[in-house]
């Protein structure tokens, strides 16, 4: 098989001058086509590769192939499968770049306020822990708007309150609001559950366990490959009671993936579109994610768009938003997020931490 020396080149040009990657994260995503070209699978075909060749093809260190993949990943630049130990055998982890129109499609799809929020802040200065810095900011594959260079939201979260804090001046403030639950309230919202259903209590009484455990196997079943092959390992008190939770959900997540294997494309609940590429490999989880985190991402980021010409500072972060603004501003960081919620029909609500 020729490979498409032409077309890769444009493609690695496109991601270097669109995309703020980590050193390795560049050096990984460039030698994945010298991979392509050894396997003759073609340009961004699929790639098979052990975290030695890709260390010893990318010339960085074999430790940091996962954050590296991870960073691709996030941007929409490859589909993953990372390698799994089974029966003490080793699978190796499976990679495609996508195309240059799979990113140029997905861009569009982004052309709106995630790609407003992304150019808006990036340039914008401000000081963390007394040193100026200017992140640059992209949109990933959900619409997370993402910073690098330096990467705040990777902070702990300690660090990046302290950091932000540093140098308020008379008169400003530093906001953290965060919606409570974000993603399982968007996900009861789409089964029609009530919002003030504590499914974690259910699990506790029925399990006997704490509520961070009961957290970890309730969230568990969302954005796994098959809810209910997890469900049958619960306990059978839990499973009592979260039955009508756990075959919904089920039952809504094989609808999904049925409409996003046949259209390409998950719609968040505000109506923006992510696409799958036309090669991705998909499962139920996946587009259950997207849509849910797609979906907390858009009202982030209008909030953001919203108070920005309020603040002096703005850092968005998940399911949450870190702002400087005045005194006077303080409850309209939450508020932004709530009024955006209730826009699209979304009953969440926030809740603010606030340093003067």
């Amino acid at each position: 098989m020729r490979y498409q020396s032409e077309q890769a080149d444009a493609l690695e040009a496109y991601v270097l001058r669109s995309f703020s990657l980590p050193a390795t994260a560049h050096h990984l995503y460039s030698a994945i086509r010298w991979i392509e070209r050894r396997k003759d699978v073609g340009l961004c075909g699929r790639v098979i590769a052990g975290y030695r060749e890709l260390s010893d093809t990318a010339r960085i260190d074999i430790g940091s192939i996962k954050p590296a993949l991870l960073a691709l990943q996030e941007r929409g630049l490859i589909a993953l499968r990372i390698g799994l130990p089974i029966k003490g055998a080793r699978v190796a982890t499976e990679i495609r770049r996508s195309t240059l129109d799979e990113i140029k499609a997905r861009s569009r799809a982004g052309d709106d306020i995630a790609a407003r929020l992304a150019a808006a802040l990036t340039g914008r200065a401000f000081r963390f822990h007394g040193e100026t810095i200017s992140p640059t900011w992209s949109v990933c594959h959900t619409g997370r708007v993402i910073s690098a260079k330096p990467n705040i939201q990777g902070e702990p979260e300690a660090k990046r309150w302290n950091g932000l804090a540093v140098g308020l001046t008379s008169g400003r403030a530093l906001v953290h609001a965060d919606i409570r639950q974000a993603e399982p309230t968007v996900i009861k919202h789409l089964l029609g559950i009530p919002a003030d259903r504590d499914l974690y209590a259910e699990f506790m009484r029925g399990a006997g366990c704490d509520r961070d455990a009961a957290k970890k196997a309730v969230n568990m079943l969302a954005y796994c490959r098959d809810s209910l092959a997890c469900f049958r390992h619960w306990p059978a008190a839990a499973g009592d009671s979260l039955r009508d939770y756990v075959e919904p959900l089920a039952a809504y997540k094989a609808r999904l993936l049925a409409d996003a294997r046949r259209t390409r494309t998950v719609h968040t609940c505000t109506g923006r579109s992510i696409i799958a590429g036309e090669r991705r490999r998909i499962h139920a989880g996946h587009v259950l994610n997207w849509r849910v985190q797609g979906t907390v991402a858009d009202i982030v980021n209008a909030a953001c768009l919203d108070i920005l010409s309020r603040t002096a500072v703005l850092v968005p972060v998940h399911d949450a938003v870190y702002a400087v603004v005045s005194e006077a501003d303080v409850d309209s960081v939450a508020a932004s997020m709530v009024d955006e919620a209730r826009r699209h029909g979304l009953g969440l609500d926030a809740r603010t931490n606030v340093r003067r």
